[in-house]
């Protein structure tokens, strides 16, 4: 585990590789991946398709474990972690957005975002009292029983961001938060991004769109299963 500026990373990639096997190809889908991420960061994931970017987002993500080398996250080693383990971490120190939302839809904006704290073990009262004053924090206050049928592209977004901060993680995972929203829906939910990301929360995003990339404060660009800068 390494340190740059006497600051330890929140989460680092050491020398990381990820093969997989594809028929009787053998597909290398990362290779020799080094890579810091330290709080407060905003960084985003760009490259063509098969560049590698979702297998690395896996990998942040602790989704997925590589063939060989380190993932550190907070200074401890997450390859020894059995998949209990690893699950805790991921609830408690990862949120995710994706570009599909991922939301249950016969369940309110609510109760949506209470789902990784009934995983937490979180009391009801406590469960209601956070989702509630989160979905307010996103301008979604006055659609707390409203489904996701009921609500916009841009508000189903917003609840799958509320739903990724409701346990207070230290990195914020967005796979194509706005793939599936129009132009304005987009700049609204970018805008979301980057004050949460300016108070304070780490954000990696990885994402098609050359013009939202360059909202971050670090690009990282993927070709051939490398970062290719």
């Amino acid at each position: 585990m390494s340190k740059k500026n006497g600051t330890e990373p929140i989460l680092e990639l050491v020398n990381t590789y990820k093969s997989y096997q594809m028929g009787e190809t053998q597909v290398n889908a990362l290779k020799n991946i080094s890579l810091q991420i330290k709080k407060g960061d905003f960084i985003s994931i760009v490259g063509p398709s098969g560049s590698g970017k979702s297998t690395l987002m896996h990998i942040i993500g602790l989704l997925d474990q590589p063939s060989s080398g380190q993932v550190f996250l907070k200074g401890r080693e997450t390859q020894s972690l059995d998949e209990k383990a690893l699950s805790r971490a991921r609830n408690h120190s990862i949120g995710f957005i994706f570009q599909q939302f991922n939301l249950l839809p016969k369940t309110s904006a609510r109760e949506n975002v209470e789902l990784p704290m009934l995983y937490a073990g979180l009391s009801q009262k406590e469960r209601e009292k956070r989702a509630t004053a989160i979905l307010e924090k996103v301008a979604l206050g006055d659609r707390l029983d409203h489904h996701p049928n009921q609500l916009s592209g841009g508000q189903q977004q917003r609840v799958a961001i509320a739903r990724a901060l409701v346990n207070d993680p230290e990195i914020i995972l967005a796979d194509e938060p706005t793939g599936n929203l129009d132009s304005r829906s987009g700049v609204e939910i970018v805008k979301l991004i980057k004050k949460i990301n300016r108070e304070g929360k780490t954000i990696v995003m990885v994402t098609h769109d050359q013009e939202l990339a360059h909202r971050a404060n670090r690009v990282i660009t993927m070709i051939d299963g490398q970062i290719n800068n």
